[in-house]
């Protein structure tokens, strides 16, 4: 059975095309919920980070070291997301 039959029995028949319907909003909804539970916990640690700094007197850090360090992240992001693009072909 080719995916082509599949996606025609699936958007004739209305049943199948609302457990299909069904089953997307149940996976986007966990997908979601998980990123918003990494949200969380990294607001956290960052709120909990600045509140150690402030209470040791410490600087926190300027924007231009935040910059810097957004910049390392990005290209590194990047970096990953080349190497995965030549692994996959």
């Amino acid at each position: 059975m080719t995916f082509e039959k599949i996606y025609q029995i699936v958007i004739n028949e209305p049943i199948y095309l609302t457990i299909v319907a069904i089953l997307l909003l149940i996976i986007s909804y966990s997908i979601l919920k998980k990123l918003f539970k990494m949200l969380v916990i990294l607001l956290i640690i960052l709120i909990i980070y600045i509140g150690y700094l402030m209470y040791t007197d410490q600087q926190l850090p300027s924007e231009d070291n935040i910059n810097a360090i957004k910049e390392k992240v990005v290209k590194g992001v990047e970096e990953g997301i080349n190497k995965l693009d030549q692994m996959s072909k």
